[in-house]
C-alpha cells in the first residue's frame, strides 16, 4: 500500500478523484478497469471497454468542466495472456462484487518491450456539451487514436479494436 501511494496512486472512488481534481492534480484513469483484466487474449484485436462507461465524463463535468484526454495503450492486453479457467465464475465475481481476479497464464510478462501509450488531444468541454455529447467524443477519439497510430508501430499494425 505505502509504495503504491509513494508512487501517487489514488483511491479511484469518486470523492477520492474529485478532491485530487478540485486541489489542482490531474488524474489517469483505467477504464477497463477489473472488467478488461478478465478479458481473454486474442491475437487478432483489442478489446476497448469504454463505450459503458460514462462515471469519468460526469466526474470532469462536475469537477469543471475539465479536459479530457483519450490515450490507448498498445500492448497492454497481449503483456499476460489470461486463462479461461473458471472464466464464467471470475466473471460473476466482477459482475456481482467488483472482484476481478485475472490468473495470467504465466508469471512472466510476454511483450512489455513493446508496450506503447500513445496520448491524443484534451478534448475540451463546449458550452453545449452534455455527458452523452462528450462520451460520443471520447470513444471516437479513442477509435481514432488507435487506427491513426497501429500503423506506426508494425507489430500491431494489422490489430484491431473490439
Amino acid at each position: 500500500r505505502e509504495l503504491w501511494l509513494s508512487l501517487g496512486v489514488i483511491d479511484a472512488g469518486r470523492p477520492t478523484c474529485m478532491r485530487a481534481l478540485k486541489e489542482g492534480y490531474s488524474l489517469t484513469l483505467v477504464l477497463g478497469g477489473t472488467k478488461e483484466q478478465l478479458i481473454p487474449y486474442s491475437p487478432t484485436h483489442d478489446t476497448i471497454v469504454c463505450k459503458s462507461r460514462r462515471g469519468f465524463i460526469y466526474l470532469a463535468r462536475d469537477a469543471g468542466k475539465i479536459p479530457i484526454v483519450p490515450c490507448y495503450g498498445f500492448g497492454e492486453q497481449i503483456a499476460y495472456e489470461t486463462s479461461n479457467f473458471m472464466l464464467p465464475f471470475r466473471q460473476w465475481l466482477q459482475h456481482n462484487l467488483g472482484m476481478g481476479l485475472p490468473l495470467p497464464k504465466s508469471l512472466r510478462p510476454n511483450h512489455l518491450k513493446d508496450f506503447v501509450v500513445v496520448v491524443g488531444k484534451p478534448i475540451e468541454w463546449e458550452d453545449n456539451d452534455t455527458v452523452q455529447t462528450m462520451h460520443a467524443k471520447y470513444v471516437s477519439a479513442v477509435h481514432d487514436l488507435f487506427y491513426n497510430s497501429r500503423e506506426k508501430y508494425p507489430q500491431y499494425a494489422k490489430r484491431k479494436p473490439q
